[in-house]
């Protein structure tokens, strides 16, 4: 994490989000991360971007800062919207393009799913985890799976 950009938290009942924004363009586009990676992983895009976009960018759930309170449920698009839209009312944001990286691609898509009308571009680079195969439902959708993912995703090394 830069110390000259640090990191915001949004939090709500199902857990905090957390952010880093970048650039000072007139356009917004929000950024999800892949794997093993958080919100400064478009610090580098960013650069590139700076005069046209302002870039609002996440740690996902279990990755950087970012905490999920209740892994016995999977994560909907409707608790995605729900710690979006502060930021987004925060900022005066109406009309945004979406980013997703690796796995960031789902929530990408999920914010196509909630917000279709908000979203002008949708970006999807070398999206991961949208076929549904039994590795991502074993990951995502039982208690036991998400657990183990957790403790995957914080401790990387036994990999």
């Amino acid at each position: 994490m830069s110390l000259t950009n640090p990191k915001k938290l949004i939090s709500n009942n199902i857990g905090s989000l957390a952010y880093q924004t970048y650039g000072s363009g007139s356009k917004f586009l929000i950024c999800f991360h892949g794997y093993a990676q958080d919100s400064s992983f478009f610090e580098e895009l960013s650069k590139h971007t700076a005069k046209e976009y302002s870039l609002i960018c996440f740690d996902l759930f279990f990755h950087g800062d970012s905490q999920f309170k209740n892994n016995e449920t999977p994560i909907t698009p409707q608790d995605i919207a729900s710690l979006l839209a502060p930021i987004l009312e925060t900022k005066n944001v109406n009309t945004f393009s979406v980013l997703g990286y690796s796995m960031g691609s789902k929530f990408a898509l999920a914010m196509l799913e909630i917000m279709p009308k908000q979203i002008t571009n949708l970006y999807l680079l070398a999206p991961d985890g949208i076929k549904r195969t039994i590795w991502v439902n074993l990951a995502t959708s039982t208690y036991i799976g998400r657990l183990l993912f957790a403790y995957v995703i914080s401790n990387r090394k036994i990999l």
